[in-house]
């Protein structure tokens, strides 16, 4: 199933492109004491603390506790349910979140080309918050062009996951068009990769906020994590900063498929490309 597909852009891509090459750039040649001076002048995060592990608290993510998905964790939940499900348990406990060197530096990269996206290329309004009170989903759209009728999702860099990010600019579309922002919403992706639009059903991305609800409400209640990942994919874990201490100390049984099942949710098992993990009792 291909999530994304190519769409036409309506500025400068190629300059856009520069834009962002040249802020990742610089990035990667920033100290780490000046990468975490960046995020302590957003108001998005606050650091902690720094050390081998900076430790951070993301401000926007206050509303889990009342049980709104925010757009953005699916990406997380595809990722690795499990690390979604420490991440939950830390903030209802009242502990920051960790942040490796490079999870710092794509954190900062994200922060200065939201930037770059607002001053030089945007042609609506930025940073709109966006709310579906069907599905109970919240959100910040990098972009609502009301002129065009788009709803804008702005990725800085080119590896994503494609799934992930269709089913998240589709959420933004769903919630702009729920709110009567524009009589026709489409939503597009643009990153140095290229620009695209989501070729993904309405109903799947709905899905997607009930997988994520589930690791959440879990999460809240204390009940048992979903499984670690499976041996094929687990290369991921060795950049996780909770893999030595709160991943270890959880259980891990059957499989994702499983694991879902037993809260009720039904999944089609041969969904390879919509689900793409398994335990290692798989």
């Amino acid at each position: 199933m291909r999530a994304l597909r190519a769409a036409d852009p309506w500025f400068d891509f190629s300059e856009w492109r520069k834009v962002v090459d040249s802020v990742r750039r610089s990035v990667e040649s920033k100290q780490t004491s000046e990468l975490i001076d960046i995020v302590r002048k957003s108001d998005k995060y606050e650091v902690v603390r720094a050390g081998k592990l900076i430790e951070i608290r993301d401000t926007e993510l206050g509303w889990l506790r009342h049980g709104w998905v925010y757009p953005s964790l699916v990406n997380l939940y595809r990722r690795c349910a499990r690390q979604l499900y420490i991440e939950v348990s830390r903030i209802t406990d009242g502990k920051p979140l960790l942040v490796t060197r490079p999870q710092l530096e794509a954190m900062v990269r994200g922060i200065l080309v939201h930037e770059e996206w607002r001053k030089r290329f945007a042609i609506g309004e930025t940073e709109v918050e966006l709310v579906s009170e069907a599905l109970k989903v919240r959100g910040v759209a990098d972009e609502v062009a009301r002129s065009v009728g788009l709803v804008v999702e702005v990725k800085s860099g080119y590896g994503f996951d494609d799934v992930a990010v269709a089913v998240q600019a589709k959420l933004y579309a769903i919630m702009a068009e729920e709110m009567g922002l524009m009589d026709a919403v489409a939503a597009r992706v643009v990153s140095p990769r290229g620009v695209f639009e989501p070729a993904l059903r309405s109903d799947l991305a709905a899905s997607y906020v009930q997988r994520v609800r589930i690791v959440i409400e879990d999460a809240l209640n204390n009940r048992e994590p979903p499984p670690r990942l499976s041996p094929s994919v687990r290369s991921r874990c060795e950049t996780c900063p909770y893999r030595l201490k709160d991943c270890a100390t959880l259980k891990s049984a059957g499989t994702i498929f499983d694991w879902l099942e037993s809260r009720g949710f039904q999944v089609r098992r041969p969904q390879r490309t919509l689900l793409s993990y398994t335990s290692s009792s798989s």
